[in-house]
């Protein structure tokens, strides 16, 4: 423990290392600050001396930094514990975007975004040069999932935490996975749309999700082109997806805007095959034969499809994400595997 004394002022700093046996206990401190709080040795033991330490009175402080060494450990459950309310500690969190040195001049020509990097730079209205520090960060980490813990964007990506009782989980999709090269022909494709009626700032995002069947009767997520839209932008988009991808059929859910959906998306091209979906049970239920078959090994997703994946791992019972957020994701990617795999064969108004 080292030590640097303010005599004048009756005031001292200490400095000690958690690798150290019994530091801070037995002090009696005014403000604490530890480093790296996920990967001390010794956690749990350091922090029952430590904070007792630090008396709850005014002109304290107790300050826990750290990056994230996964969903488990005391800095994790703290971490949850304080998002939840469960303890006296307010949890901020500072996304990687926020630095404004994580930014890099971008080379010659134009930068040609992956599906992935389009939705996340819409989402949180990244630059190109953040965009093209991300993809060199990506590089020399050796993945995605590597950068996501490193340089989070949110809780839920820092921790990569999966949800008691969700459906899904981070170690079944991995095993799931596969690149575009291994993806069988395809019998089937279509586009399915949960959509948002509004979108201004704070509005339900509208899911849109292109999946096909495979000839080996498996399911294959291609693509996930979710975001916040008004009604002609998601109709837009939808139209769009329908086309590049010379899908079978538009499924869209009709809850929320009726009759509109149908016509809105008719507006874009008045030919388009559009099969409407009502729900009638809630959104878990829905969900549950879909997660059976992921669980099977017989849904896989086409590269990594990171904020539809990040939802799905937070779906919790009661048909929302541990944000209390409606995971708008999920429900056009259940739309779209029960329409290819669950026999829903019927051509009018469903009923789930």
């Amino acid at each position: 423990m080292q030590e640097m004394v303010f005599g004048n002022l009756e005031t001292a700093y200490r400095i000690g290392s958690a690798g150290s046996a019994g530091v801070g206990r037995s002090d009696s401190l005014q403000y604490f600050h530890g480093s790296e709080v996920a990967y001390w040795p010794q956690a749990t033991t350091h922090m029952a001396g430590i904070l007792q330490a630090v008396p709850d009175l005014a002109e304290t402080e107790i300050i826990l930094e750290s990056t994230s060494g996964g969903a488990e450990g005391l800095f994790y459950k703290m971490c949850m514990a304080a998002q939840n309310g469960e303890i006296p500690y307010q949890l901020i969190f500072v996304p990687w975007f926020w630095q404004p040195e994580y930014a890099l001049a971008l080379p010659e020509g134009v930068l040609e975004l992956t599906a992935e990097e389009k939705d996340i730079s819409t989402h949180y209205d990244l630059t190109p040069q953040q965009i093209y520090w991300r993809r060199m960060r990506i590089g020399e980490l050796g993945g995605v999932w590597a950068f996501r813990r490193e340089y989070p964007a949110t809780v839920e990506e820092a921790f990569h935490a999966d949800r008691p009782g969700a459906l899904w989980t981070r170690a079944m999709l991995e095993k799931n996975r596969v690149q575009a090269a291994q993806i069988p022909p395809l019998s089937r494709i279509v586009i399915a749309i949960d959509p948002a009626v509004t979108s201004k700032e704070g509005s339900d995002e509208t899911g849109i999700i292109v999946a096909g069947l495979g000839e080996d009767g498996h399911g294959y997520v291609l693509e996930d082109l979710s975001g916040r839209y008004s009604p002609r932008q998601w109709a837009q988009k939808t139209v769009a997806a329908f086309c590049r991808y010379k899908a079978d059929r538009i499924v869209a859910e009709v809850n929320q805007g009726g009759d509109m959906v149908t016509a809105v998306l008719k507006t874009c091209d008045p030919h388009i095959p559009v099969k409407t979906v009502r729900a009638s049970r809630g959104k878990y239920a829905r969900a549950e034969p879909v997660a059976a078959l992921d669980e099977a090994g017989q849904v896989h997703h086409a590269g990594v499809l990171g904020m539809l994946e990040d939802q799905m791992c937070a779906f919790l019972p009661g048909g929302s994400t541990a944000a209390g957020q409606s995971p708008d994701r999920v429900d056009a990617r259940v739309w779209a595997i029960s329409e290819l795999m669950l026999g829903r064969k019927t051509d009018g108004p469903q009923l789930w």
